[in-house]
């Protein structure tokens, strides 16, 4: 009998004309010439789901030799209450209770349920529904419950979904309101949210799940659900109280079954680690670290390497997580490999490799994403880019997702304490690095804030914390600074040579850069690039200026104010005309009185000051100056010669800082502004307010907002200038209204009216767009 080729709208009027008829069902198909289960089965499809069931290709049946409900359910509690229960002691126990049922069955029943049968190539401690087996029924049971949510039935779709084995895959979870679902069905729906709610809420909603299972006596459940909260403290940055959960989830499992409870024991373990070493606890996060390194052999996929990666990184083994990186490689896949990439390449940053560093992230398709902005920014300092890893620091801000914001708001504010010792300006690195210490102890990343206080030279640390190794090379270079000997120079940079640390060791000699200027005064080879060695904190002669220009033009060199020449003069004409003391100082007092706003420039030159200094490269194309500056000029070429000479007598600069070769004007010096300090505060003000951090966040919009004095580029009237004022103005008016806007809703009305009086008085229309908004 050949059913194979009956067409679909041939086998609907069988059914039918059964369904219709008064003959059994063998006697129907005994005349049609098809067998009588055939039959039976169209009809059940029918039945179920109507035409489309007999449509559908594929359809789940139930095996006829399947246990009962009751019997599976029982067969499923001994594996929740012992999750350390093999299937050769359950078949013991169900014999017992006079169940007769194979070590086949038992492991059949288990997978089903998500119990046992992983599948080893997808293990990983992050997420249990990568690697649980999806039953035949599960795909049919979701398809059909689909059906139900699409109508807006979701009571019945939840129906369906509650008599499943399990269903950890299917984002279905997340349309059905919790009070339909059962026990398992909410954490599975929960699993699916990790990232998309709040830490907080989604800690309570596990905490309240496993004590419920822990009630029901489902204790694999409840460790299962346990591991979920306890990475939801980790990212909510409570190490002690996950370490408290730990210890109780451990008592659940039995520790020498670590094959039985592998996935179990393994996650524990890395979170265990991990709380250890961001309580500075080194000692211990090392015990947690080689129990992980026993399950070498369940290396089966990229993830569990990768889990163990991660832990090295707490601990400062940049070379081992390197090695682990590179093994885990050969057996990613797609989605994995970017996630491997991109931790690669943050290990050759702090190996010094740069360029294979960013060579790596252009291979990367999330070239965008905060940890790839963070990370070039990285290598950028350790290429002596400090500009373009200034922008970079503050991009990766911006971009930042709530997800480890903490951490991100760390790295991107010791970056840019980094960029600020570059270039001299130690009082601001300074004060970015202690400006967040109060913040990152509140979070207990007290790994992070040893480190600062080493760099800051302020208090001991804690016992054990030299036993991990960024802390041990800070010391080495702190302890160098304090002996000025060339031996404990060489020691620190032998340090971080034997265990991959010279890209780190480069960005720490910015922050602690006695060490360096001692072997160069002492003419000694320091191993540093030239790139680094070129920066002006290591070369005292190159001038660093600070143009502030939101407001009157104000520019400092070298931190100090810089005044005309004028002043200089009359104050050395008066001693040598033997004046007295008490007047010479009176007559600078006036002359500085007369000139305070400083260096005299004109509009043009002023324009083109702040064009310099907002250049994020060291040269210009010529072409491009003549369009901003000369567009309509004949003779583009002789105004910039000069104007570049009144630009060198202003600023006191040597020619060789500031000259054109090849069609390019190149300048050596260094320049910072006042509105890259108002994009610096700002971006940390955004990503603090999005960490749920207002009172930080807060001084960070004040002290942004502060750095406006008045207009900027006043009575300046170039396109360039127009441009740029505009930008600048509309992007203020923007962040002006938005934080009026959060200090309202916060109750702060009086500051809220106070900034938006002051911003009147620079932007004249908002007054306007108030009353009229």
């Amino acid at each position: 009998m050949i059913t194979k080729g009956i067409p679909v709208e041939k086998r609907i009027i069988i059914v039918k004309t059964y369904l219709n008829g008064g003959q059994s069902i063998r006697a129907v198909a005994k005349e049609l010439g098809i067998h009588y289960i055939t039959l039976w089965r169209w009809v059940e499809q029918y039945r179920v789901d109507g035409e489309e069931g007999i449509k559908r290709k594929g359809y789940y049946r139930r095996p006829w030799n399947r246990s009962s409900k009751e019997i599976e359910e029982k067969v499923v509690f001994l594996k929740e209450n012992n999750p350390s229960c093999t299937v050769r002691a359950a078949k013991e126990i169900l014999e017992k209770d006079g169940i007769k049922m194979s070590i086949k069955g038992i492991w059949s029943i288990w997978k089903r349920y998500g119990l046992a049968g992983f599948i080893k190539e997808k293990l990983s401690s992050d997420d249990f529904r990568k690697y649980i087996s999806i039953p035949p029924e599960t795909e049919e049971g979701v398809r059909r419950a689909r059906e139900f949510v699409e109508k807006g039935n979701l009571k019945e779709a939840s129906k369906i979904l509650n008599q499943l084995s399990s269903c950890c895959r299917s984002d279905i979870l997340e349309k059905i309101p919790n009070r339909f679902l059962n026990s398992k069905r909410k954490f599975e729906k929960l699993s699916c949210l990790f990232g998309k709610i709040p830490y907080s809420l989604y800690r309570k909603k596990a905490r309240k799940l496993r004590e419920t299972f822990v009630k029901k006596g489902y204790l694999y459940s409840a460790i299962r659900t346990g591991l979920s909260e306890a990475t939801a403290l980790e990212w909510l940055g409570k190490p002690v109280e996950q370490l408290g959960l730990i210890q109780e989830l451990k008592k659940s499992l039995t520790v020498n079954k670590r094959r039985v409870n592998f996935p179990f024991i393994f996650t524990l373990n890395i979170l265990e680690g991990i709380a250890y070493a961001i309580l500075l606890e080194p000692r211990k996060a090392i015990l947690s670290l080689r129990k992980c390194q026993r399950f070498k052999r369940n290396f089966y996929n990229a993830s569990v390497p990768y889990d163990i990666a991660v832990l090295y990184s707490f601990l400062g083994y940049y070379r081992e997580m390197g090695d682990l990186i590179e093994m885990a490689l050969p057996m990613a896949d797609v989605d994995e490999k970017e996630i491997l990439m991109s931790t690669l390449s943050y290990v050759k940053s702090n190996e010094g490799d740069y360029k294979s560093s960013i060579r790596i992230l252009k291979n990367i398709r999330s070239g965008d994403d905060t940890i790839t902005l963070l990370i070039k920014a990285q290598c950028y300092i350790g290429m002596g880019r400090i500009e373009q890893a200034r922008e970079l620091a503050e991009r990766g801000l911006l971009k930042a997702r709530k997800m480890g914001i903490k951490d991100f708001v760390s790295t991107a504010s010791l970056i840019l304490s980094e960029v600020n010792s570059a270039i001299r300006e130690k009082r601001k690195a300074r004060l970015l690095l202690s400006r967040y210490i109060d913040l990152l102890k509140k979070s207990n990343l007290n790994r992070v804030v040893v480190l600062r206080e080493v760099i800051l030279n302020r208090s001991a640390i804690p016992e054990g914390a030299e036993k991990n190794r960024t802390i041990r090379l800070a010391l080495l270079l702190r302890n160098a600074a304090y002996s000025n000997k060339i031996s404990d120079y060489r020691k620190a940079y032998q340090f971080a040579n034997r265990y991959n640390l010279l890209g780190f060791f480069h960005r720490l000699v910015l922050l602690i850069p006695d060490p360096v200027l001692m072997m160069l005064e002492k003419g000694k080879d320091t191993g540093l690039p030239r790139a680094l060695l070129n920066l002006p904190v290591f070369r005292k002669e190159i001038p660093v200026y600070s143009v502030k220009f939101l407001g009157h033009l104000v520019v400092y060199k070298n931190q100090k104010y810089l005044r005309d020449h004028p002043v200089r003069k009359k104050t050395q004409a008066a001693s040598s005309n033997k004046f007295s003391f008490e007047r010479s100082i009176s007559l600078a007092s006036r002359v500085r009185r007369k000139s305070s706003n400083g260096v005299k420039l004109s509009t043009k030159e002023t324009s083109f000051l702040i064009y310099l200094a907002l250049s994020k490269n060291k040269s210009i194309s010529l072409d491009r100056i003549y369009k901003n500056f000369w567009h309509d000029s004949k003779h583009s070429s002789r105004n910039l010669a000069h104007l570049l000479v009144r630009i060198r007598k202003a600023l006191r600069l040597p020619s060789h800082y500031l000259y054109v070769k090849e069609n390019r004007l190149f300048f050596d010096c260094y320049f910072t502004t006042d509105y890259g300090e108002y994009t610096e505060h700002l971006a940390q003000a955004k990503a603090l307010l999005l960490a749920g951090e207002w009172a930080f966040a807060r001084r960070e919009y004040f002290r942004a907002f502060k750095l406006f004095r008045g207009k900027p580029f006043r009575k300046i009237y170039d396109d360039w200038s127009e441009d740029k004022r505009l930008e600048i103005l509309f992007a203020y008016e923007t962040e002006v209204l938005s934080f009026a806007k959060e200090l309202r809703a916060r109750g702060r009305r009086y500051e809220a009216e106070k900034l938006l009086k002051k911003a009147k008085k620079i932007i004249p229309y908002l007054d306007f767009r108030l009353k009229t908004g």
